[in-house]
């Protein structure tokens, strides 16, 4: 029986009741990166869950993944996520303490009554950034923004 990553990853997606979960408030607003060359040999397949310190969405297709080390990745989805956004929340379920490239994150919509799931998107590969390049992607967001 051939079993493809999409069922994988759905039924990864749906253990959350038996394994951790962990919800990441989007921060503040950042513009859309595209990534930066199509070079991705320094692009990692996972990240430790205990070592993200925060996450930035840029839009609905890239977050970067601050780490406890102060280094930072750039995860681009293949594909947009709709309602992925700065300011949403969004949720990734895993059973081990690691997110990775097969993962799931999950837009949560405030319906007045708590937080409910919304879209659901794979990620795609981590993709080191330097803190110069992270700045620079969170300052260009504020002045578009405003």
């Amino acid at each position: 029986m051939k079993t493809n990553t999409r069922q994988i990853a759905s039924l990864a997606f749906s253990m959350c009741a038996t394994f951790a979960c962990a919800v990441v408030l989007a921060a503040e607003p950042v513009t859309r990166h595209a990534a930066t060359g199509d070079d991705n040999s320094d692009a990692v397949h996972c990240l430790s869950t205990i070592r993200i310190k925060q996450s930035d969405v840029l839009d609905n297709q890239n977050i970067l993944f601050e780490m406890t080390d102060r280094s930072t990745f750039l995860n681009v989805l293949p594909y947009p996520c709709p309602g992925l956004s700065p300011q949403k929340p969004f949720m990734y379920r895993t059973s081990i303490n690691q997110l990775c490239d097969l993962d799931i994150v999950t837009v949560l919509d405030n319906t007045g009554f708590g937080l409910m799931p919304g879209a659901s998107c794979g990620l795609g590969d981590f993709r080191p950034i330097d803190e110069a390049a992270a700045k620079a992607l969170k300052s260009q967001s504020k002045n578009r923004d405003a």
